[in-house]
C-alpha cells in the first residue's frame, strides 16, 4: 500500500482545465487554438501555477502593494513640499489632502476642456482630412531627360540669396 502514488489535486485541476479549454493556474480565462500554451494562457500563468500562488491572492497582492506605493509616494511628495515651504502646515497628512483635492480639480478642470475642445479638434480633423485628400501640392518632376534639367534649374535651392555688396565710394579727389 506504500508504494501507491496520489495525484496531487493540482494535477486532476490541470487535466480537467485542459479539457475545457481553460488556462490551469486557476485565473479561468479560455486558451485560444494559437495561444503559446495548451494549459495556461499566458507564461505569467505557468509561473503562477509552478511557484503555487493562487491567482486571486495574488492579484489582491498586487493591488495592496500598488496602494502602498500609491500611499508611500503622497507621504514623500508631502514631506518635499513641507521642506520647500510650499506647504503651509507641517501636518503631512492634511498636505495629502490638499494635493489630493488639487489632482481632483485639476482632473474636472482637464475634462471639462476636453469636451470644450473637442469640436474645435474634431474641425482640424476634418480640415487636415481634406488637405490628405487634396494630395501633394509639389510638382512632379518630368521624365523627359531635357525638361527634368530645365525644370531643376528652375526650381533650385541654392539657400537664402545674398545680400548685395554696396559699391566702394570712390574719393573724388582720388587721394589715398
Amino acid at each position: 500500500m506504500d508504494n501507491i502514488p496520489v495525484t496531487p489535486t493540482n494535477i486532476l485541476d490541470t487535466i480537467d482545465a485542459a479539457v475545457n479549454r481553460l488556462c490551469a493556474c486557476g485565473c479561468l480565462r479560455p486558451l485560444g487554438p494559437d495561444g503559446p500554451s495548451a494549459y495556461w494562457a499566458t507564461e505569467t500563468c505557468q509561473l503562477r501555477w509552478q511557484s503555487g500562488v493562487d491567482p486571486g491572492k495574488h492579484a489582491a497582492r498586487v493591488r495592496s502593494a500598488a496602494e502602498r506605493l500609491r500611499r508611500r509616494r503622497e507621504r514623500q511628495a508631502a514631506d518635499v513640499l513641507i521642506h520647500a515651504g510650499v506647504a503651509t502646515t507641517m501636518d503631512r497628512d492634511a498636505v495629502v489632502r490638499a494635493m489630493n483635492q488639487a489632482a481632483e480639480a485639476m482632473r474636472r478642470f482637464l475634462q471639462q476642456w476636453a469636451e470644450q475642445a473637442a469640436p474645435a479638434f474634431e474641425q482640424l480633423r476634418r480640415t487636415l482630412d481634406q488637405f490628405r485628400a487634396a494630395g501633394p501640392v509639389a510638382e512632379v518632376p518630368p521624365t523627359d531627360p531635357m525638361e527634368r534639367a530645365l525644370w531643376l534649374r528652375r526650381n533650385r535651392n541654392t539657400g537664402p540669396k545674398q545680400p548685395m555688396r554696396a559699391p566702394k565710394l570712390i574719393d573724388p579727389t582720388r587721394g589715398r
